[in-house]
Protein backbone atom coordinates (compact mmCIF):
# COMPACT_ATOMS: atom_id res chain seq x y z
CA UNK A 1 0.00 0.00 0.00
CA UNK A 2 0.74 3.44 -0.53
CA UNK A 3 0.42 6.62 0.80
CA UNK A 4 1.17 10.78 0.11
CA UNK A 5 2.20 12.32 3.48
CA UNK A 6 2.55 16.20 2.74
CA UNK A 7 4.13 18.65 5.02
CA UNK A 8 2.93 22.07 4.27
CA UNK A 9 5.61 25.17 5.40
CA UNK A 10 6.18 28.84 5.17
CA UNK A 11 9.02 28.84 2.40
CA UNK A 12 8.46 25.05 0.70
CA UNK A 13 5.69 22.06 0.54
CA UNK A 14 7.59 19.02 0.84
CA UNK A 15 6.06 15.30 0.17
CA UNK A 16 6.10 12.38 -1.21
CA UNK A 17 4.51 8.71 -1.74
CA UNK A 18 5.50 6.14 1.10
CA UNK A 19 5.00 2.55 1.95
CA UNK A 20 4.19 2.13 5.95
CA UNK A 21 7.45 1.64 6.89
CA UNK A 22 8.30 4.69 6.32
CA UNK A 23 10.39 3.79 2.81
CA UNK A 24 10.12 6.88 0.59
CA UNK A 25 8.99 5.92 -3.16
CA UNK A 26 9.55 9.19 -4.84
CA UNK A 27 9.08 12.51 -3.05
CA UNK A 28 8.88 16.40 -4.36
CA UNK A 29 9.24 19.67 -2.80
CA UNK A 30 8.08 22.91 -4.53
CA UNK A 31 7.38 26.79 -3.32
CA UNK A 32 4.60 27.80 -0.61
CA UNK A 33 4.31 30.82 -2.75
CA UNK A 34 3.59 32.53 0.39
CA UNK A 35 4.16 36.52 -1.45
CA UNK A 36 0.89 35.71 -3.20
CA UNK A 37 -2.22 35.99 -1.65
CA UNK A 38 -4.35 32.90 0.26
CA UNK A 39 -6.40 31.99 -2.42
CA UNK A 40 -3.78 32.16 -5.15
CA UNK A 41 -1.00 30.65 -2.93
CA UNK A 42 -3.68 27.78 -2.12
CA UNK A 43 -4.44 27.43 -6.21
CA UNK A 44 -1.15 26.91 -6.73
CA UNK A 45 -0.15 23.91 -4.09
CA UNK A 46 -3.56 21.88 -5.53
CA UNK A 47 -2.21 22.40 -9.39
CA UNK A 48 1.68 21.54 -8.01
CA UNK A 49 0.30 18.58 -6.27
CA UNK A 50 -1.98 17.48 -9.13
CA UNK A 51 0.87 17.47 -11.16
CA UNK A 52 2.95 15.61 -9.31
CA UNK A 53 0.44 12.75 -8.89
CA UNK A 54 -0.20 12.21 -12.10
CA UNK A 55 3.16 11.71 -12.78
CA UNK A 56 3.43 9.00 -10.21
CA UNK A 57 3.41 5.90 -11.66
CA UNK A 58 1.75 3.49 -9.24
CA UNK A 59 -0.64 6.62 -8.43
CA UNK A 60 -3.47 3.89 -8.77
CA UNK A 61 -1.92 2.18 -5.54
CA UNK A 62 -2.70 5.45 -3.25
CA UNK A 63 -4.77 4.58 -0.58
CA UNK A 64 -4.65 7.53 1.49
CA UNK A 65 -3.36 10.82 2.19
CA UNK A 66 -1.69 12.42 5.28
CA UNK A 67 -1.53 16.43 5.40
CA UNK A 68 0.44 18.58 8.16
CA UNK A 69 -0.50 22.27 7.80
CA UNK A 70 0.59 25.01 10.12
CA UNK A 71 -1.91 27.26 11.37
CA UNK A 72 -5.67 26.48 12.91
CA UNK A 73 -7.18 23.47 11.79
CA UNK A 74 -10.13 21.77 11.82
CA UNK A 75 -9.05 18.28 11.83
CA UNK A 76 -12.77 16.32 11.45
CA UNK A 77 -13.68 18.92 8.69
CA UNK A 78 -10.28 18.69 7.10
CA UNK A 79 -10.50 22.80 6.82
CA UNK A 80 -7.64 25.00 7.52
CA UNK A 81 -9.39 27.75 9.32
CA UNK A 82 -6.68 30.24 9.46
CA UNK A 83 -2.81 30.30 8.62
CA UNK A 84 -1.81 33.65 9.17
CA UNK A 85 2.12 33.00 7.50
CA UNK A 86 0.04 31.61 4.43
CA UNK A 87 -3.27 33.93 4.45
CA UNK A 88 -5.10 30.69 4.34
CA UNK A 89 -8.58 31.05 5.32
CA UNK A 90 -11.11 28.60 5.11
CA UNK A 91 -9.49 26.32 2.86
CA UNK A 92 -10.54 22.72 2.42
CA UNK A 93 -7.53 21.02 1.66
CA UNK A 94 -9.41 17.57 2.50
CA UNK A 95 -11.95 18.27 -0.34
CA UNK A 96 -9.09 19.64 -2.36
CA UNK A 97 -6.78 16.79 -2.41
CA UNK A 98 -9.52 14.40 -2.63
CA UNK A 99 -10.56 15.33 -5.77
CA UNK A 100 -7.01 14.53 -7.32
CA UNK A 101 -6.41 11.23 -5.27
CA UNK A 102 -10.01 9.93 -5.27
CA UNK A 103 -9.17 8.45 -1.78
CA UNK A 104 -9.28 9.64 2.05
CA UNK A 105 -7.66 12.35 3.00
CA UNK A 106 -6.55 13.50 6.82
CA UNK A 107 -5.61 16.83 8.13
CA UNK A 108 -3.76 18.23 11.34
CA UNK A 109 -1.70 20.98 12.84
CA UNK A 110 1.80 20.40 11.96
CA UNK A 111 3.09 20.32 15.36
CA UNK A 112 0.96 17.30 15.33
CA UNK A 113 2.39 16.06 12.20
CA UNK A 114 5.68 16.65 13.34
CA UNK A 115 5.44 14.70 16.67
CA UNK A 116 3.41 11.98 15.53
CA UNK A 117 6.68 11.69 13.43
CA UNK A 118 8.82 11.30 16.00
CA UNK A 119 6.77 8.86 17.73
CA UNK A 120 6.15 6.46 15.29
CA UNK A 121 9.54 6.33 13.79
CA UNK A 122 12.03 8.58 15.04
CA UNK A 123 14.00 8.12 18.58
CA UNK A 124 11.36 8.66 20.94
CA UNK A 125 8.79 5.49 19.29
CA UNK A 126 9.68 3.48 22.62
CA UNK A 127 7.28 6.08 24.71
CA UNK A 128 3.57 5.75 25.55
CA UNK A 129 3.33 9.63 25.79
CA UNK A 130 5.19 13.20 25.12
CA UNK A 131 4.93 16.42 24.67
CA UNK A 132 6.85 18.17 21.59
CA UNK A 133 7.84 21.96 21.69
CA UNK A 134 9.29 23.67 18.79
CA UNK A 135 11.30 26.43 19.32
CA UNK A 136 11.18 28.41 16.48
CA UNK A 137 9.64 31.88 15.24
CA UNK A 138 7.03 30.86 17.82
CA UNK A 139 5.94 27.61 19.84
CA UNK A 140 3.98 25.00 18.41
CA UNK A 141 3.24 21.94 20.46
CA UNK A 142 2.07 18.88 20.34
CA UNK A 143 0.08 16.00 22.67
CA UNK A 144 0.99 12.16 22.14
CA UNK A 145 -1.03 10.27 25.69
CA UNK A 146 -0.66 6.73 26.04
CA UNK A 147 -0.88 6.04 22.51
CA UNK A 148 -2.71 8.34 21.25
CA UNK A 149 -2.71 12.35 19.81
CA UNK A 150 -4.37 14.18 22.38
CA UNK A 151 -5.54 17.34 19.94
CA UNK A 152 -8.70 18.77 21.49
CA UNK A 153 -12.14 19.57 20.23
CA UNK A 154 -12.06 19.47 16.13
CA UNK A 155 -8.12 19.32 16.35
CA UNK A 156 -8.03 22.73 17.81
CA UNK A 157 -6.39 22.34 21.08
CA UNK A 158 -2.47 21.88 22.06
CA UNK A 159 -1.48 25.64 21.09
CA UNK A 160 1.60 25.08 23.82
CA UNK A 161 2.77 28.21 22.93
CA UNK A 162 0.21 30.25 24.70
CA UNK A 163 -0.07 29.82 28.21
CA UNK A 164 0.72 32.87 30.09
CA UNK A 165 3.65 32.10 32.12
CA UNK A 166 4.06 36.26 33.01
CA UNK A 167 1.14 38.35 34.03
CA UNK A 168 1.00 41.65 31.98
CA UNK A 169 3.99 40.31 30.34
CA UNK A 170 5.34 40.49 26.60
CA UNK A 171 2.65 41.27 23.91
CA UNK A 172 2.30 38.05 21.99
CA UNK A 173 1.11 37.79 18.69
CA UNK A 174 -1.35 36.24 19.68
CA UNK A 175 -3.12 39.23 21.22
CA UNK A 176 -2.47 38.28 24.98
CA UNK A 177 0.55 39.28 27.10
CA UNK A 178 3.19 37.18 28.75
CA UNK A 179 2.06 34.07 26.66
CA UNK A 180 5.48 31.66 26.68
CA UNK A 181 5.70 31.94 23.23
CA UNK A 182 6.99 35.47 24.28
CA UNK A 183 9.33 33.97 26.50
CA UNK A 184 10.48 30.50 25.33
CA UNK A 185 10.30 31.20 21.20
CA UNK A 186 13.58 31.65 19.23
CA UNK A 187 12.03 35.58 18.36
CA UNK A 188 12.25 35.56 22.51
CA UNK A 189 15.89 34.91 22.70
CA UNK A 190 16.65 37.62 20.09
CA UNK A 191 14.53 40.09 21.48
CA UNK A 192 16.27 39.79 25.07
CA UNK A 193 19.39 39.19 23.39
CA UNK A 194 18.88 42.64 20.95
CA UNK A 195 17.70 44.43 24.46
CA UNK A 196 21.35 43.07 26.04
CA UNK A 197 23.78 44.51 23.21
CA UNK A 198 22.49 48.01 23.58
CA UNK A 199 23.52 47.74 26.97
CA UNK A 200 26.57 46.10 26.60
CA UNK A 201 28.15 47.13 23.04
CA UNK A 202 31.24 45.00 23.75
CA UNK A 203 29.36 41.73 24.03
CA UNK A 204 30.59 39.21 21.25
CA UNK A 205 26.92 39.73 20.54
CA UNK A 206 27.42 43.15 19.00
CA UNK A 207 29.84 42.14 16.18
CA UNK A 208 27.32 40.28 14.28
CA UNK A 209 23.44 39.86 13.64
CA UNK A 210 22.19 38.39 16.73
CA UNK A 211 20.08 35.06 16.47
CA UNK A 212 19.34 32.33 18.25
CA UNK A 213 22.74 30.36 17.39
CA UNK A 214 24.85 33.43 17.83
CA UNK A 215 23.58 33.39 21.38
CA UNK A 216 24.65 30.41 21.84
CA UNK A 217 27.79 30.33 20.45
CA UNK A 218 28.65 33.49 22.62
CA UNK A 219 28.12 31.68 25.44
CA UNK A 220 30.01 28.87 24.66
CA UNK A 221 32.46 31.36 24.18
CA UNK A 222 32.37 32.38 27.59
CA UNK A 223 30.39 35.97 26.50
CA UNK A 224 29.21 37.40 29.59
CA UNK A 225 25.92 39.10 28.09
CA UNK A 226 25.30 35.64 26.03
CA UNK A 227 25.14 33.57 29.08
CA UNK A 228 23.00 36.01 31.13
CA UNK A 229 20.49 35.50 28.04
CA UNK A 230 21.07 31.52 27.87
CA UNK A 231 20.33 31.82 31.79
CA UNK A 232 17.32 33.88 31.29
CA UNK A 233 15.75 31.76 28.36
CA UNK A 234 16.29 28.50 29.89
CA UNK A 235 14.40 29.63 33.54
CA UNK A 236 11.28 30.88 31.12
CA UNK A 237 11.34 27.29 29.29
CA UNK A 238 11.94 25.62 32.25
CA UNK A 239 8.50 27.30 34.06
CA UNK A 240 6.38 26.03 30.60
CA UNK A 241 8.04 22.68 30.47
CA UNK A 242 7.47 22.47 34.18
CA UNK A 243 3.95 23.21 33.97
CA UNK A 244 3.34 20.66 31.11
CA UNK A 245 5.39 17.89 33.32
CA UNK A 246 2.60 18.79 36.28
CA UNK A 247 -0.15 18.64 34.15
CA UNK A 248 0.34 15.26 31.77
CA UNK A 249 3.64 13.77 33.35
CA UNK A 250 4.93 12.52 30.01
CA UNK A 251 7.66 9.97 29.72
CA UNK A 252 9.71 12.68 27.51
CA UNK A 253 9.78 15.82 26.04
CA UNK A 254 10.99 16.38 22.70
CA UNK A 255 12.20 19.83 21.22
CA UNK A 256 12.72 20.73 17.49
CA UNK A 257 13.06 23.95 15.87
CA UNK A 258 15.89 26.57 15.91
CA UNK A 259 16.81 26.18 19.34
CA UNK A 260 16.80 22.78 19.81
CA UNK A 261 19.83 22.68 17.86
CA UNK A 262 22.04 23.95 20.93
CA UNK A 263 21.88 20.42 21.85
CA UNK A 264 23.17 19.53 25.33
CA UNK A 265 23.78 23.19 25.86
CA UNK A 266 20.09 23.90 25.97
CA UNK A 267 19.18 20.56 27.55
CA UNK A 268 21.93 20.29 30.78
CA UNK A 269 20.46 23.66 32.23
CA UNK A 270 17.08 22.94 31.78
CA UNK A 271 18.05 19.58 33.18
CA UNK A 272 18.99 21.51 36.11
CA UNK A 273 16.22 23.95 36.33
CA UNK A 274 13.82 21.01 36.94
CA UNK A 275 16.22 18.94 39.53
CA UNK A 276 16.22 22.27 41.41
CA UNK A 277 12.26 21.97 40.89
CA UNK A 278 12.05 18.71 42.08
CA UNK A 279 10.77 18.10 38.65
CA UNK A 280 7.34 19.19 39.61
CA UNK A 281 4.39 18.19 42.17
CA UNK A 282 5.14 14.31 41.46
CA UNK A 283 8.40 14.71 41.15
CA UNK A 284 9.81 12.48 44.21
CA UNK A 285 7.33 9.62 43.18
CA UNK A 286 7.71 9.39 39.75
CA UNK A 287 10.07 9.01 36.75
CA UNK A 288 11.77 11.76 35.83
CA UNK A 289 10.41 12.24 31.65
CA UNK A 290 13.60 12.38 29.51
CA UNK A 291 14.51 15.41 27.67
CA UNK A 292 15.19 14.67 23.96
CA UNK A 293 16.40 16.61 20.32
CA UNK A 294 13.88 15.40 17.86
CA UNK A 295 15.77 12.75 15.77
CA UNK A 296 13.56 13.18 12.33
CA UNK A 297 14.96 16.98 11.47
CA UNK A 298 13.01 18.40 8.79
CA UNK A 299 11.38 14.37 7.94
CA UNK A 300 9.03 14.53 11.06
CA UNK A 301 6.09 16.32 9.10
CA UNK A 302 6.16 14.27 6.35
CA UNK A 303 6.58 11.17 8.03
CA UNK A 304 3.97 12.62 11.01
CA UNK A 305 1.51 13.30 8.26
CA UNK A 306 2.30 9.66 6.88
CA UNK A 307 1.26 8.00 10.15
CA UNK A 308 -1.66 10.47 10.03
CA UNK A 309 -2.53 9.14 7.18
CA UNK A 310 -2.06 4.92 8.03
CA UNK A 311 -3.53 5.57 11.70
CA UNK A 312 -6.58 7.20 10.16
CA UNK A 313 -7.63 4.66 6.92
CA UNK A 314 -7.02 1.58 8.75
Amino acid sequence: MIYLAIDIGGTSIKGGFYEESGNCLKGFSFPTHGDLPGTESFAAFISNLKNEVEAFADRDSIVAAGIGCPGTIDSLKGICNFANNLDWHEVNIREAIESIIHRPVFVTNDANAALLGEMTYGDCKKYRSAILLTLGTGIGGGIYLNGELFDGEEGKGAELGHMVIVKDGEPCTCGRKGCFEAYASATALIRHGQEGVARNPNSLLAKSLVTAKSIFDAAKAGDVLANECVDWYVEHLGIGVLNYINIFRPQAIIFSGGVSNAGDRLLNPLREYLEKENWGIAGRWCAKPVLAIASLGDRSGRLGALALAVRKSK
